[in-house]
């Protein structure tokens, strides 16, 4: 009894050191992706958490979230092509995580706020705006049907809405349809198809630039800084959302309302 007397003495005591040194501003675990601590083997006091070079991808994927311009699947693309593995329930994840802004909160002291003494990712007031409940991301659409690929992709002329789609089983033909009330747009999935492909014919790259473009994909910091900027300078211009199946800062508005594409009947 007198041994788990003691054991019970030592953890509150240990509990108690560990609660104190929080609230001083220090973290006592592993830090999160993109940090390092570069002193793991000493005093928690002593420690150094630095900010890694996937910190600095991170910084730039807060910053595109920030400006609320492209999808998350599209900043898990770009920090995949910079050569940071991840997917996009862990940048879900990083992107809740107040650690980023230099707060520490956890388990142990639950309902408090801790300022670190770490150097954050993002500013607190970013934090804020990119987890605000009045904020609107970017919405990211997923087709469960490899016959309408362009669902949700394509715009209903009339009343521009992103069409939906549909199977007349007695047929075995799939059409796309508006699926605002009132509005009684159809197209042939194969007609529409057959639309799409040849418009994406007349946007074909000259051979002669082929090296080029390749040589700057290689240059992955600056695809990051290009697109990036691109992205903003499409937006502002054409005001279309980002997400869609083809990243739409490389097309013309006119891909989301072809000419022609849907017609009443």
């Amino acid at each position: 009894m007198f041994s788990q007397f003691d054991n019970e003495l030592r953890k509150d005591k240990t509990i108690t050191a560990m609660s104190d040194l929080l609230r001083q501003g220090f973290w006592l675990w592993n830090p999160p992706i993109g940090y390092i601590n570069n002193k793991k083997y000493h005093k928690a006091v002593d420690w150094d958490i630095v900010i890694d070079e996937n910190g600095l991808l991170l910084k730039n994927a807060f910053k595109w979230r920030l400006k609320n311009t492209i999808s998350n699947a599209e900043i898990v693309r770009r920090l995949n092509t910079a050569g940071m593995k991840i997917n996009e329930k862990r940048l879900h994840e990083i992107f809740k995580n107040p650690f980023y802004c230099g707060i520490l909160v956890c388990k142990m002291l639950p309902g408090e706020i801790i300022e670190g003494k770490h150097k954050p990712i993002v500013s607190k007031e970013d934090f804020l705006k990119i987890n605000s409940e009045t904020s609107s991301h970017p919405r990211e659409y997923k087709t469960d049907n490899d016959e309408l690929p362009l669902k949700h992709f394509a715009y209903c002329e009339v009343c521009n809405t992103p069409l939906t789609g549909f199977l007349v089983k007695q047929k075995g033909l799939y059409y796309y349809k508006c699926r605002t009330r009132g509005c009684r747009c159809t197209k042939s999935a194969k007609q529409l198809h057959e639309q799409f492909v040849k418009k994406l014919s007349s946007f074909e790259v000259d051979s002669k630039y082929v090296d080029v473009i390749k040589a700057l994909y290689n240059n992955t910091s600056f695809m990051i800084e290009l697109e990036g900027q691109s992205s903003e300078w499409h937006t502002q211009h054409t005001g279309i959302r980002q997400g869609c199946p083809l990243s739409p800062h490389l097309f013309p508005q006119t891909w989301l309302q072809p000419e022609g594409v849907l017609t009443s009947g």
